[in-house]
């Protein structure tokens, strides 16, 4: 299952400057839901680069949905 939208992972990309093919790695995981595997098959990057990138994007990701979370709690 696709945790974001492909315009959701866009501006996460633009706003961590994720390059290729890392970021087309990383979008296969998190918005067509394909597994890392999957991903570093298809690139031919290395699984460790993979899961950090997919990391880095999720970390993000609720970083941001916090912030807003308290902006709409005050």
């Amino acid at each position: 299952m696709a945790e974001l939208t492909v315009h959701e992972f866009e501006v996460l990309a633009k706003i961590l400057r994720s390059a290729e093919p890392v970021k087309t790695a990383a979008g296969m995981v998190l918005t067509e839901g394909r597994s890392v595997a999957e991903a570093v098959a298809a690139t031919g990057l290395l699984q460790p680069s993979v899961s950090r990138t997919v990391k880095r994007f999720r970390v993000a990701q609720a970083q941001i949905l916090t912030a807003y979370d308290r902006r709409n709690k005050t």
